[in-house]
């Protein structure tokens, strides 16, 4: 079986490098797959700006071939040790504004990322109703939380990619904004059910908090079928699961689509859970970074959504939202052409088979100066402002006379094997593919 190590990332950099074309874009590419350079690239590949994390050896192997680049983050493993320092906020911060509520400005839970036993121990005492979703590889238990009595559901997902901390931080503070008496979250709520789904790939963010995990871990944590560790949940819904370019084939790669869709427990389950919601109008995933608001759709830049006027107009209005409170800046456009082809995305699988007409992606703070290693400091005013954007979102929504999709949604052919039982050495029960026995057995 696959065993990780501990992961430092000392003498490792960030480096932005502004790629003008297409020779350099192939010289960066074909140099990713090189055993010593260990490149992890923190965006994806394209014309225009790319941000990699390398050593300084292996720098000098890059920059002759794209000579334009600049230093993001100086010491990776500096600002991953910062990160796990809590924030002391002045006493001047300490105030309720339009958008919040005690819940959430005042607590000291958003001083610091919280483990996944404290997420779940925080949104337990909340009084919404909680609901059972699904298992994740390790067996850990996914839960839902509910909010509100109206009519419409939308649903805002957290905590896909582990090392995103921002992700699921947020859906707590969104939840707790719910919970809380503003006059804002009462409207909201009787007019939406809103379902949280504040951290899904658990085992993936657990094992980023461990002192001998990965930060930077970013799949789940199955063992594959070649003994490799991971897929990644955001490549592996089951809708244009197998176009080419927007995931990758390969096992070790970041990006890697598993080798069927839903082969991961996560998705699987999150897929079915959703897929039995009633009055889906809206659905969020909460990813970073980027500050980008993304809808339908990935898996193709020269198709356009045929709800994407009103996909436009509503992310504006939250960009906008944004905007307003502390002047941050979020771009607006489909997942394709904003940021990269992605096939498998959970985005586009809400929109093309769950047929929610308002489906989107949220790349949270922020551009790059501190990538997915996001200062604990910035938690409340990542929430305070993403929370206005999701008002703003809702309150367009609220205005549709129409909010059935133009897209019919699509029935993905089934290309799963036939699902058994086993045991783990735990007792509980664990389901695996035929396939997955026989590695088993062969071990």
């Amino acid at each position: 079986m696959a065993q990780l190590l501990a992961v430092s990332y000392e003498g490792q950099k960030v480096y932005r490098f502004t790629i003008s074309t297409k020779e350099e874009l192939d010289a960066l590419t074909n140099l990713k797959d090189h055993p010593e350079f260990k490149f992890d690239f923190w965006s994806s590949p394209k014309i225009g700006n790319v941000d990699v994390k390398l050593s300084d050896s292996a720098l000098q192997f890059v920059s002759p071939l794209v000579n334009n680049y600049t230093v993001l983050i100086p010491d990776v493993e500096k600002l991953i040790q910062e990160q796990a320092i809590p924030y002391t906020p002045p006493s001047s911060k300490l105030q309720t504004n339009h958008s919040t509520s005690d819940l959430t400005i005042q607590n000291p839970f958003f001083y610091t990322y919280q483990n996944s036993s404290a997420i779940f121990q925080f949104m337990d005492g909340l009084g919404a109703k909680k609901d059972f979703i699904g298992y994740t590889f390790k067996q850990q238990q996914i839960f839902g939380y509910y909010f509100g009595t109206g009519n419409k559901t939308a649903i805002v997902q957290g905590g896909l990619h582990a090392r995103e901390w921002i992700s699921p931080a947020f859906v707590v503070y969104l939840a707790a904004f719910l919970a809380g008496s503003s006059q804002a979250a009462k409207s909201l709520l009787a007019e939406y059910t809103v379902l949280l789904v504040p951290l899904v790939n658990i085992d993936g963010y657990d094992y980023t908090r461990r002192a001998d995990g990965d930060r930077l871990w970013r799949k789940n944590m199955q063992i594959n079928n070649d003994s490799t560790v991971g897929i990644d949940l955001n490549r592996n819904y089951n809708f244009k699961w197998d176009t080419p370019g927007g995931a990758s084939l390969d096992s070790m790669n970041e990006t890697y689509r598993g080798p069927y869709p839903n082969a991961a427990p996560e998705t699987k389950a999150l897929s079915e859970y959703l897929a039995k919601v009633q009055n889906k109008v809206s659905y969020i995933d909460i990813h970073s970074y980027g500050q980008a608001f993304l809808y339908p759709w990935g898996y193709t830049c020269t198709v356009s959504s045929p709800d994407e006027p009103d996909l436009r107009s509503s992310s504006f209005a939250g960009a906008q939202a944004i905007a307003s409170l502390y002047g941050t800046f979020y771009t607006v456009g489909s997942s394709c052409s904003n940021l990269y082809q992605t096939s498998g995305a959970s985005d586009d699988y809400a929109y093309g088979v769950l047929g929610v007409k308002y489906a989107m992606t949220i790349e949270l703070r922020d551009e790059g100066q501190y990538g997915f290693l996001l200062p604990p400091e910035q938690i409340i005013p990542v929430g305070t402002e993403t929370v206005a954007a999701l008002l703003a979102v809702w309150e367009y929504i609220s205005k549709d006379s129409n909010l059935t999709s133009k897209y019919i949604p699509q029935t993905p052919t089934s290309t799963i094997p036939p699902t058994h039982t086993v045991t783990q050495s735990s007792g509980q029960p664990l389901p695996v593919q035929l396939f997955w026995l026989l590695f088993i057995f062969a071990i």
